[in-house]
This record gives structure tokens, C-alpha cells and sequence, in this order.
């Protein structure tokens, strides 16, 4: 979903943050948020090398309730070649 298709859908703010996680199955419950709260970006580290990782979305609907939304998860990351 777009951020034009969250703010037309009744949808006041939007916010995201970063998860590290071991696998890409559910339930997810082996996924850590990473400290970078609410960056539209984020460039892995040698911490993430064999880890998957995820935006998750957080919208705000007009009646003030903050939803999460987990889209899917890149590819697993791998350590640069030398």
C-alpha cells in the first residue's frame, strides 16, 4: 500500500520502523525492532548478515487508533564479496 493509499483511505499519519529477524516464516515471533525508529531508509550491518529484514508500517486512522502493518521481507542478507 502506498502512503497516497493510506491518506486517502481515512488514515492520518504514517510512521515505520525496521525489524531484524532469523527466519522469513510466521508467527515472526524471532524478529527484533531495530533502533532506527521511523527512518524511511535503513542500510544493513554486519549485524544483519544471515537475517531478514522488514519495514513495518504503523498508520494512524482518523479515529486516533495506530494500527502495524508487516509487508514482506527482503532476502536474506549476505555479506559482501571481497
Amino acid at each position: 500500500m502506498a502512503s497516497d493509499d493510506f491518506l486517502q483511505s481515512g488514515v492520518s499519519d504514517v510512521r515505520s520502523g525496521w525489524q531484524r529477524c532469523l527466519n522469513n516464516t510466521a508467527p515472526h515471533s524471532d524478529c527484533t525492532s531495530i533502533p532506527l525508529r521511523w527512518q524511511l531508509t535503513y542500510t544493513p550491518v554486519a549485524a544483519d548478515i544471515s537475517h531478514y529484514i522488514r519495514m513495518v508500517v504503523y498508520y494512524e486512522t482518523s479515529a486516533g487508533v495506530w494500527t502495524r502493518r508487516a509487508p514482506a521481507f527482503t532476502g536474506q542478507v549476505a555479506a559482501a564479496s571481497q
